[in-house]
């Protein structure tokens, strides 16, 4: 008996194209996105996608607003300025920046009080829900 045998690349291209042409599904009313309007709901943004995705341009490490005014990228990531451009902000919300002792190091993170609820900004950003 024969066996066939494909180089590894050659398998690797085979696999592609079956995901690709098989990778999103189908409802009665047509293909279902994977991603909406936030982009991949799975992995936070990085301070430079969450400057980008709310439409704020970057140069350097600096996110630049439309009202003349600028800050580094990770401060804003992080609500230590640019508060009223921030995606809580922009959806209702109140952003604050919080500081919390992990035990061996300190994260800090925004997050966002909505509709009587609080999560962290990037999340809600994700998710488009603040629970």
């Amino acid at each position: 008996m024969m066996s066939l045998r494909l180089p590894l690349a050659a398998s690797l291209a085979i696999a592609g194209l079956v995901v690709a042409c098989g990778g999103g599904s189908t409802s009665p009313s047509g293909p279902v996105a994977l991603e909406d309007e936030r982009g991949s709901v799975g992995v936070p943004p990085t301070a430079a996608e969450y400057c980008t995705r709310l439409g704020f341009t970057l140069e350097g490490s600096q996110c630049n607003f439309p009202d003349g005014t600028s800050c580094e990228q990770w401060a804003f990531f992080r609500a230590e300025c640019g508060l009223p451009h921030s995606y809580c902000n922009q959806h209702g919300g109140t952003v604050s920046s919080k500081t919390e002792d992990m035990g061996t190091w300190t994260a800090i993170y925004a997050v966002c009080d909505v509709n009587g609820k609080q999560c962290k900004d990037a999340t809600f950003m994700q998710t488009g829900k603040c629970e």
